[in-house]
């Protein structure tokens, strides 16, 4: 089949702004996360993994196999939502030191990927551990929230009032004899 719907390559398709969704599942198996792009299908174009990276990495796998089958079909590629596409270019310069270029460089030679892509998925992880870091700060917020018990919660006491009850408990202890106490200025002693 010819592909003239499609007239750009696999490489533009995957720069694009795809709406990348994660979700955290649990099966029979145990914890796992659930990455995938809406455009392109939820359970068509999907990544899993035990954390968030792994799953981001099978994803952008499942993302290019995805593409080339649609482009191999001569269909068209779904774009990116509109609101997507207004976003600012995705070029900018960053001024790093030349040790850490370095590194780059380096990292991006041992997983056979360029640096442009390199540090895009770095990029990426980070926000990702970002958002994740909050929610869970959200969910410890709630959870504290809602275990506060109120004898967990300060209380404040007024000493003239404390005073009162005090002198009332030893007027009461001595007329029953229970007690053999003074009161000075809200403080009392047992004597037994």
């Amino acid at each position: 089949m010819s592909n003239k719907k499609n007239k750009h390559t696999i490489e533009y398709y995957m720069g694009l702004p795809y709406t990348i969704h994660i979700e955290d599942k649990k099966d029979e198996d145990g914890h796992f996360f659930y990455a995938f792009i809406s455009e392109l299908g939820k359970y068509t174009c999907y990544g899993v993994g035990k954390s968030m990276d792994e799953a981001v990495k099978s994803l952008k796998a499942a993302q290019e196999v995805t593409i080339v089958d649609i482009l191999e079909a001569g269909k068209e590629v779904p774009l990116p939502r509109e609101e997507a596409l207004f976003l600012p270019s995705g070029k900018f310069v960053v001024r790093t030191s030349r040790r850490l270029h370095a590194q780059l460089v380096e990292q991006a030679k041992e997983e056979g990927i360029s640096l442009n892509l390199l540090v895009n998925e770095l990029l990426a992880q980070n926000i990702i551990l970002r958002m994740r870091e909050k929610e869970e700060e959200k969910q410890d917020k709630a959870r504290t929230n809602e275990n506060e018990r109120p004898e967990d919660k300060p209380i404040r006491i007024d000493p003239n009032v404390v005073e009162k009850e005090i002198e009332r408990k030893v007027r009461f202890a001595k007329n029953t004899g229970a007690f053999k106490g003074i009161v000075r200025k809200g403080y009392y002693k047992r004597v037994s």
